[in-house]
């Protein structure tokens, strides 16, 4: 199983059944952010990227949609959102993970370097 960032963004779209293409025409589209928010989590855990880093293979996102993306996925597990929940928990037993929070000081250090 391919941990590269391309891969791990086609993976999840096809494990949750989401069009891609459809952010041409739809780029506001839930399904779609919410497969990328899965994406940007699961890169995170498997890569060593910026959060600027992870946001260009997911149409060149800034960092701050990354994190954005990541603050939901957090906000998920702790139930705000069942939806997204769901689907993560799917994608994380896909590619044998527990969930790991996304840490504010990860996100500092982050930070630091882009500065």
């Amino acid at each position: 199983m391919s941990t590269e960032p391309d891969n791990i963004r086609q993976t999840i779209y096809s494990i949750l059944n989401v069009d891609g293409l459809n952010s041409l025409k739809h780029p506001n589209n839930r399904e779609l952010s919410n497969a990328n928010y899965i994406g940007f989590y699961i890169v995170w855990r498997t890569n060593n990227l910026t959060l600027r880093g992870i946001g260009q293979h997911f149409d060149n996102r800034d960092h701050s949609t990354v994190l954005r993306g990541l603050n939901m996925i957090n906000e998920s597990m702790v139930g705000y959102n069942q939806e997204l929940r769901s689907k993560l928990i799917k994608v994380l037993d896909h590619y044998k993970l527990d969930f790991k929070p996304y840490k504010k000081e990860r996100y500092e250090q982050i930070h630091k370097r882009l500065n």
